[in-house]
């Protein structure tokens, strides 16, 4: 499971464990109090979310309504939970890997996404990442 922002649109992508990917607008939070922090989170980070657990992120407890962000696209395709997504920087393009080790690549526009290709592995993940032992 993860959550990564788009560099440079208001967008999010998550991976879950229930086999899909989901491409969530986010542009509701702009103007929001507090404003909006980018930051990317993984299991592990630390912290509720990848957020450090300390005084200066309890300013404003309401984070943001279920009216600040909408589901885009649901990716469909994976077997097993998806591990980890991410967008091409510059590309319309989402990739994700899952514990059905597959590595899809996805093409999405402003109306629907598709997946365009998949690659199998024994160690998705770890190519994915780049941790190579």
């Amino acid at each position: 499971m993860c959550a990564r922002f788009h560099p440079s649109q208001d967008l999010i992508v998550s991976a879950s464990l229930d086999s899909t990917v989901r491409v969530w607008d986010i542009s509701g939070l702009q103007g929001k109090p507090g404003g909006l922090c980018k930051k990317n989170v993984s299991p592990g980070m630390g912290g509720l979310g990848g957020i450090p657990d300390d005084s200066q992120h309890t300013r404003n407890p309401e984070l943001f309504s279920p009216d600040d962000a909408t589901v885009r696209h649901v990716l469909e395709g994976h077997d097993r939970g998806v591990n980890w997504a991410a967008f091409h920087p510059t590309l319309p393009l989402v990739i994700s890997g899952s514990d059905d080790r597959q590595v899809k690549l996805w093409h999405r526009n402003d109306c629907k996404a598709w997946e365009v290709d998949t690659c199998h592995s024994h160690y998705n993940k770890d190519y994915i990442q780049g941790q190579h032992n």
